[in-house]
């Protein structure tokens, strides 16, 4: 890859890179329904005279020379979430938000795309909507998204690094996740009365305490995993003991060992206090999903290359999940974190309803994608 002139080329597509993610941001779309936003990237690239294709479905794939062995992907998606940024172009879609970054992965790459293909560097761009629910990368590999592929590269916003560095692990990177839904079912009765009930919240709360032990007792203390619950549905009254209780939760781990081990004793646990009280009890799991796993020779790679152009720093696996590690299933690659952040209002948590990014970032994301086309 000619790297020399980089910097200016970088410098001179800013304002067009800075517009296009406003405007992204602006008219946030949500799982599967980003039509408006693959539109108008297509419009984008169309105009700077690359050919961009999809799929039926909101997607976008443009290679920026022949026969490409390289591949980089961002996300389209926004989430259901009503914006308090506060920025002059927050969101004209209300109960829709681009609180995490997508709108930035978006724009990064369609500029990147821009710089690769006038240097004659061929790199398939995959713009896929749907990670927040887990199916798009699955649909766009399914798809042959990835044929004729060797490598992919991605990277996401990162608020808690500072902007103008980045950082790419070696090996494990964001864990795997698996969602989760049980319920216990009894015949209910009244509150006054408990020793004639079967009791489905007593026993509610016994399996969700005791699970809390899970990862403590069950999974070695050098190993990563989380269990936590997120929704408990149960009765209407505060005198009925009710004869059905909801849980939902989620695991996460960074390998299939790990994984089998939580949902066993999640399992157990849950049979266990549906047999103590009396109850009938079902569970059941979706939305699971793979570990990021960045391939070590990649990793490298990338941290070589780039650590001229962006600093590259060290940074924690994160129990986040991400569906780019359906594409490290079926390729080489690394996925990498891009900081963001530069003071107190760049800080806040991605998927809060008052996220910010600092816009200076999106510089060193389309350097660090250039130069990855380049790398890989």
């Amino acid at each position: 890859m000619p790297f020399s002139g980089l910097v200016d080329q970088v410098r001179s597509i800013m304002p067009e890179c800075i517009r296009l993610r406003r405007e992204i941001h602006s008219n946030p779309e949500l799982s599967m329904g980003e039509h408006g936003t693959a539109k108008h990237l297509s419009a984008f690239l169309a105009a700077h005279g690359l050919k961009p294709t999809g799929y039926g479905f909101p997607s976008v794939v443009c290679d920026t020379g022949p026969s490409p062995r390289v591949a980089i992907r961002a996300d389209m998606d926004a989430l259901p979430i009503v914006e308090e940024s506060g920025e002059e172009f927050s969101s004209m879609n209300q109960g829709a938000m681009h609180a995490c970054g997508h709108d930035a992965h978006s724009a990064i790459l369609a500029c990147a795309g821009v710089i690769l293909s006038r240097a004659g560097i061929p790199v398939r761009l995959i713009f896929q909507p749907a990670e927040e629910t887990g199916q798009g990368a699955r649909m766009m590999i399914s798809e042959g998204v990835l044929d004729g592929v060797d490598r992919i590269f991605g990277l996401h916003v990162w608020p808690s690094l500072d902007t103008g560095t980045m950082a790419v692990l070696d090996g494990p990177a964001m864990a795997g996740n698996s969602l989760f839904s049980a319920r216990l079912y009894g015949g209910g009765g009244h509150g006054a009365y408990p020793h004639l009930a079967a009791d489905t919240i007593t026993a509610a709360s016994s399996f969700i305490m005791n699970a809390n032990s899970i990862v403590s007792r069950n999974i070695d203390p050098l190993d990563r995993a989380v269990i936590s619950f997120g929704q408990l549905e149960a009765g209407r009254a505060p005198n009925v003991i009710p004869s059905e209780v909801g849980i939902k939760g989620t695991i996460r781990y960074f390998s299939a060992e790990t994984k089998g081990v939580l949902k066993g004793r999640l399992e157990r646990l849950l049979a266990d206090a549906s047999s103590s009280f009396g109850l009938k009890h079902a569970i059941s799991w979706f939305s699971e999903g793979p570990a990021v796993i960045n391939d070590s020779g990649c990793a490298a790679s990338l941290s070589g290359a780039i650590s001229p152009w962006v600093k590259m720093v060290a940074c924690n696996p994160t129990m986040g999940s991400e569906d780019f590690a359906y594409y490290l299933h079926e390729r080489k690659g690394a996925f990498a974190f891009l900081g963001t952040g530069s003071g107190e209002s760049t800080r806040r948590s991605k998927h809060s309803s008052r996220f910010r990014l600092d816009e200076d970032s999106l510089y060193y994301g389309i350097l660090s994608e250039v130069v990855a086309g380049g790398t890989l």
